[in-house]
């Protein structure tokens, strides 16, 4: 892709090059290798944006929604930056399956070189716009009909171009760190966009994000009803039953919280890197080591009482003595 014109990319003569190029293309192999539809009557490739199908007309590039199409209208489709990043797609994308994974910006080709500018304009706006209200985010994301995943505090998946694929990952704030995020894309995304381009669909994305949040507080506060009281009781029913059920288990409660911490401090520890690499100060760096040095003892103690309320409890009333023992053991490496 021609990237120093793109880089100018908020003016109109870039797009202006690409529509040129546009005018050029042939819409049947197009569509095959973007993976879309062309319809001959219309003229028209049919392309679904975050949810909503939209259709995009050839040769002179209008996008408009589709009439057939019944899901939320929640996003100006006239965005500049969403434009180019559609005509770029149309003109030197691929469409390819994905194996399932999802990688972060900094695993894709070029990613590194431009990460911190990523890391700043999409991960942290992520983290400014839900970090304190992550409720906010679920809501969201529900209405968006994201399909929930199990990382972080709070995640969620969506489509935001045909078959290509975006996982925002949101952990609460606690007394270790503040709130965090993570912003990642199914494996097939690199051979639809460069990196630089990738950074434009995650301003987009929030963007659309900031739409539907908005929206949202302007509705009248439906959810939490219970209009029919014997459902209310029966659902309090179930999860007393499924409770009573867990309890008999050899189960550890703080598991999820545990992982949670974890995976915030990996997290912390990847930033520490780059700060190292980008030659920050050593007083800075000896700082952030202490914080994640301070939330692993804490995610220790959290796993030690743990332990203590479940596996110790049931050790002694089986008279099991080798994990007190054990116990011991742990407690005094722990404290070392």
């Amino acid at each position: 892709m021609d990237n120093k014109i793109f880089k100018d990319n908020k003016t109109e003569a870039p797009f202006s090059h690409y529509l040129m190029l546009y005018k050029q293309l042939e819409p049947r192999e197009t569509a095959n290798r973007c993976g879309v539809e062309f319809d001959e009557q219309s003229r028209s490739f049919r392309i679904r944006i975050m949810g909503a199908a939209y259709l995009v007309s050839f040769p002179d590039f209008s996008v408009q929604r589709d009439n057939d199409d019944v899901n939320h209208d929640n996003y100006n489709v006239q965005n500049p930056s969403l434009k180019i990043l559609l005509i770029r797609y149309l003109l030197e994308g691929n469409n390819l399956p994905s194996t399932g994974k999802f990688l972060s910006y900094h695993e894709m080709p070029w990613g590194e070189v431009y990460y911190s500018n990523f890391y700043g304009r999409c991960i942290q706006r992520l983290v400014r716009m839900f970090g304190k209200t992550p409720e906010k985010f679920r809501d969201v994301m529900t209405n968006m009909g994201a399909e929930e995943s199990a990382a972080g505090d709070f995640s969620y998946i969506f489509e935001f171009i045909n078959n290509l694929q975006i996982k925002l990952v949101l952990w609460q704030g606690d007394e270790e760190f503040s709130a965090s995020a993570q912003i990642l894309f199914s494996d097939n995304f690199s051979l639809a966009f460069t990196a630089e381009d990738m950074a434009v669909v995650g301003d987009v994305s929030l963007d659309f994000l900031k739409v539907v949040a908005n929206r949202l507080e302007r509705k009248e506060p439906e959810e939490h009803e219970h209009p029919e009281g014997h459902e209310h009781h029966e659902e309090h029913k179930h999860h007393e039953e499924h409770k009573h059920h867990e309890e008999h288990k050899h189960h550890h409660k703080n598991t999820k919280a545990v992982l949670n911490r974890l995976s915030r401090a990996i997290g912390h520890m990847e930033a520490i890197k780059k700060m190292v690499e980008d030659g920050r100060d050593c007083s800075e760096v000896l700082i952030q080591l202490s914080a994640v040095k301070s939330a692993l003892n804490n995610t220790g103690k959290v796993i030690l009482q743990d332990h203590i309320e479940n596996c110790i409890v049931d050790a002694v009333e089986s008279g099991d003595k080798s994990a007190i023992e054990e116990l011991n053991f742990a407690i005094d490496r722990f404290i070392k």
